[in-house]
């Protein structure tokens, strides 16, 4: 066969033989779908010396959606379409190649060059200029003709048909079909409902046998995260198989893989229809989170009636540092991260953010901006957002996410209603507290400064009767401050510190590298989650004059054995 393929080559015009050649490479074989073969060339040594073509490739969740909702479609593929590109003269000898019939260079574009794939674009895009995006798409080699309505299709067909012989393209014609109400774009189904799951990859994970090695986990991840844009909650729903794809973790597929990997087959058996954005009407962004997920979907009011229907299903795991954030703040994280992975469908329309809190307020309002909430700021300004409370959206699309995003414990409803005769109620007042902690040559201490919402001061000095470093010292001061606030039950905090390495470490900015310190984060971790509302923050030394003082008189206090001072009562 690679005979033949040489030959059906050499007969083409499409390579021709070679002597004394300055660069070569070997030959690939790739068998096709079709039973046949595709001579490939292995060009890494080329690449490595050739400049990136930076030209971009059609961004494919927008090219789906500008393909969905027309009445007729007809799918076209390329005759070997890198092929139809002529190479320059002086070009074509670094294309050689050696076989045990000769050595041969290329006269066309071959598979397998580094700016191949953006060159076929560029080529594309300069045939079809004014027929894209309006009547036409291409995908490299995969042309797609469109039509709103289904009389109109002959005649669109025709325009492209003439582009194609005016600049002597060839099409497949085992690979081209022409005048259907559905099809296969780039691994989804399209028709005028709408974009839907492909079927052959949903049959492909039901009728999937549980793994019995990391490899078929790897390979199931791998089939569902080709189709995650369909699925809600892909990262919770995949919690226990993410978990044995931990190192050093031991693979044992048990009771709770089994029975979410049932949840996801049961899901695809009815797989929702997603449908594209209408530009010019806002879009709604739903936002979901637990302990260590968040979830979410994109979605819009159809055109003239008050009914939602769903765009993008997103969600994300997080990391190990991310799971000490607060509510608020891993509320923050998955609408900056959503923004991001959604933000050629954001950039272009007004967003209405539903959750159950606030993340717009609590990033906009910030008195002091510690690294993470200043890098979300600068993150968001692009976008045209809007919190709005989910109470004023009543729609089928929120009771889908809050019914895919369910709590693990039991909830009991509880029909009595205590302190009925109160009418309005008063939000829980916040507490300050300035910490410190210092360590000189007469040993350690640390300083703690409580304003309470009456702007009382209660300041705390304390010697550390052990040796420590300047930054354990630190994460006293912090600990301690808060099991004081504990005991006093303070639940809405504002906590501000001058060390930054203590203030990054708990909020998760930076990673703990210090063995004695991973204890101390580990306890200011789960204090802090300990309060309804909790702001660790950093501050300039100049900002933490009184902490600071009470820290330095800590430490030099000198007690013998024994000896306390009395209180002044």
């Amino acid at each position: 066969q690679v005979k033949e393929g040489l030959e059906d080559l050499l007969k083409a015009g499409f390579i021709r033989t070679i002597d004394y050649p300055e660069w070569l490479a070997n030959i690939v074989v790739v068998p096709k779908k079709n039973g046949k073969i595709r001579l490939c060339i292995d060009f890494r040594d080329l690449n490595k010396a050739t400049p990136k073509d930076d030209y971009p490739l059609p961004n494919i969740d927008l090219l789906v959606d500008s393909t969905a909702g027309h009445a007729m479609f007809s799918f076209m593929d390329g005759y070997s379409g890198y092929n139809q590109i002529k190479l320059a003269a002086q070009d074509q000898a670094k294309t050689s190649f050696t076989t045990p019939w000769g050595t041969f260079c290329y006269t066309v574009m071959p598979f397998g060059l580094k700016n191949a794939g953006a060159t076929y674009q560029r080529a594309m895009a300069a045939i079809f200029h004014d027929q894209m995006h309006q009547i036409m798409d291409a995908y490299v080699d995969d042309l797609l003709i469109k039509s709103k309505t289904r009389e109109n299709h002959i005649n669109i067909l025709s325009q492209v048909f003439d582009r194609l012989l005016q600049y002597k393209l060839r099409l497949n014609p085992q690979k081209c079909v022409f005048g259907v109400e559905s099809g296969k774009l780039l691994g989804f189904m399209v028709s005028q409902k709408g974009i839907e799951m492909d079927p052959s990859k949903a049959k492909a994970i039901i009728e999937m046998s549980p793994p019995t090695n990391l490899k078929e986990l790897r390979s199931l991840q791998g089939r569902i995260q080709s189709i995650r844009r369909f699925i809600s909650n892909l990262a919770m729903r995949c919690e226990p198989f993410n978990h044995l794809l931990r190192k050093g973790v031991k693979f044992e597929w048990g009771h709770e893989c089994q029975a979410s990997f049932e949840k996801i087959k049961k899901y695809l058996l009815c797989p929702p229809i997603l449908k594209p954005p209408i530009l010019g009407e806002p879009l709604l962004l739903y936002i979901t989170v637990n302990d260590s997920a968040c979830g979410g979907f994109l979605a819009q009011y159809e055109e003239g009636c008050r009914i939602e229907h769903a765009i993008y299903y997103i969600s994300k795991t997080f990391v190990q540092y991310e799971k000490n954030y607060s509510h608020m703040e891993k509320t923050c994280l998955a609408l900056v991260w959503m923004c991001q992975k959604l933000r050629h469908y954001l950039l272009a329309c007004e967003v209405k953010i539903l959750s159950k809190l606030n993340p717009l307020k609590y990033i906009l309002e910030q008195p002091f901006l510690n690294g993470r909430i200043a890098k979300w700021q600068v993150l968001l300004m692009q976008y045209d957002l809007e919190y709005v409370s989910q109470k004023s959206i009543k729609g089928q699309a929120i009771a889908d996410q809050l019914a895919d995003f369910p709590l693990y414990e039991e909830i009991r409803t509880n029909d009595d209603f205590p302190d009925e005769q109160i009418l309005t109620t008063e939000p829980e007042p916040i507490w300050e507290m300035y910490f410190d902690g210092s360590k000189s040559t007469a040993g350690a201490g640390i300083g703690i400064l409580f304003i309470t919402p009456e702007r009382e001061m209660i300041p705390y000095s304390l010697k550390l009767n052990f040796s420590c470093t300047h930054n354990m010292a630190e994460y006293e001061a912090l600990i301690q401050g808060l099991k004081m606030l504990l005991k006093f039950k303070v639940q809405r905090v504002r906590i501000f510190g001058d060390s930054l390495l203590a203030v990054s470490q708990v909020n998760g900015d930076w990673q703990v590298k210090d063995q004695k310190l991973i204890p101390y984060q580990e306890l200011a971790a789960s204090l802090l989650r300990q309060f309804e509302e909790c702001q660790l923050l950093h501050v300039k030394r100049e900002f933490n004059p009184i902490a600071d003082g009470l820290a330095s008189l800590g430490s030099t206090i000198a007690f013998k054995p024994g000896e306390s001072i009395r209180s002044f009562e």
